[in-house]
């Protein structure tokens, strides 16, 4: 079920998806509830960076956005065969969003490794199959739950979706764990340690995307319709939108492919 505020769209370019959703002007107060004649719709693209110009824009935005929280800023989009990094643009061009999915390799590991070497081996001794999130940036200027709980859904479909990768993780600064857990029903797994990727202090905190998907069937699409789910889950696409975006994936993508699951990282 799709709310009278969002609409999906499969465009002719390379976008994964196209969609309007609701903005809230910066000048404004965010609102309890989310009344259409408070709200400006505007247009934003999802595609993959897969080309330099792409690369470099997901860069200057996450450096910006970092540089702004004191974050190290420098080289944090990974670049690999395992990695696919995501770029959303809004209607007049500007780039809002980005974000880098990485899928676990016995030759490349996750940036996590680097702190959580035995966490990420315990959980990969029991057979799991991990990815991790990575380089999240989203312009000061967004106010939308649709843009960012959209931008979430694209990145879980990837690995979980297209290649079967079902456990995923993230670092995160202690500030924004709340978020997580509440918003997304991560759980944290890892003690706070400074991560030297950005030098400040993280923590490790992991999420089934089975049972994500779970709670994207249940209430994806729903919106402000989904009484009494606070999370960002209503806001994911619903289940029509989410397959049209995986066939977009099929089509415009080639992943890579595992032929069994990664026991072990020994980086």
């Amino acid at each position: 079920m799709m709310t009278d505020l969002t609409e999906m769209r499969i465009s002719k370019d390379k976008s994964l998806a196209t969609f309007w959703t609701p903005m809230i002007p910066v000048e404004q107060k965010i609102p309890r509830v989310d009344f259409p004649d408070l709200l400006t719709k505007r247009e934003v693209r999802v595609c993959a960076v897969d080309t330099p110009e792409r690369l470099g824009q997901a860069g200057n935005l996450v450096k910006h956005m970092y540089a702004r929280k004191n974050y190290r800023n420098e080289n944090i989009i990974r670049q690999t065969p395992q990695a696919l990094t995501l770029i959303s643009y809004s209607d007049d061009r500007a780039v809002i969003g980005t974000i880098t999915i990485s899928l676990d390799s016995s030759e490349e590991g996750l940036l996590a490794d680097g702190n959580y070497p035995e966490e990420l081996n315990k959980m990969r001794a029991q057979g799991k199959r991990l990815c991790e999130f990575n380089a999240l940036a989203i312009d000061a200027s967004i106010r939308s739950k649709v843009f960012v709980a959209r931008l979430f859904h694209i990145a879980m479909l990837y690995p979980w979706g297209i290649v079967g990768h079902k456990d995923l993780v993230i670092e995160v600064t202690p500030s924004h764990s709340r978020f997580y857990k509440r918003m997304l029903g991560f759980k944290q797994i890892g003690e706070e340690r400074v991560c030297p990727r950005v030098n400040t202090p993280g923590i490790l905190m992991y999420l089934s995307l089975e049972w994500a998907t779970e709670r994207i069937k249940a209430v994806g699409g729903l919106g402000v319709n989904a009484k009494g789910d606070k999370t960002l889950y209503p806001y994911f696409f619903g289940k029509a939108d989410s397959t049209l975006i995986l066939d977009r994936m099929r089509g415009l993508m080639n992943p890579p492919s595992f032929d069994a699951p990664i026991l072990r990282y020994n980086g």
